[in-house]
């Protein structure tokens, strides 16, 4: 009869690098969901292909120095309130607006 092993003590460090790996992933996988809803408003807005829609976002990201998902999250804001404009330039005033509204101090409390 041979005696039942005793059960393996996980290494902490690599539970933790484990854990934070999980993190990071839920937090893109959220971060991917909105861009991509970002892209579908944009395409079905602008009548435009999928690549043209992530191009906009990455272009609007560079001029205003704001990541990608904090343009889409407040395209997608804005999109449900039903104030997006139809022209992209009015689109980038209004979501530069929002966002500038969403880091502001009363926004996030």
């Amino acid at each position: 009869m041979s005696a039942c092993p005793l059960p393996l003590q996980p290494d902490p460090d690599i539970l933790k690098s484990l854990r934070d790996e999980i993190a990071g992933l839920r937090i893109a996988m959220a971060n991917r969901a909105c861009i991509e809803q970002a892209k579908g408003i944009l395409m079905a807005r602008h009548q435009v292909d999928e690549s043209t829609a992530f191009a906009i976002l990455r272009r609007w990201s560079m001029a205003s120095n704001v990541k990608v998902n904090g343009l889409a999250t407040a395209l997608i804001r804005l999109s449900v309130r039903g104030t997006l404009m139809t022209s992209t330039c009015d689109a980038l005033d209004v979501v530069s607006r929002e966002l500038r509204h969403m880091s502001s101090p009363r926004f996030r409390a």
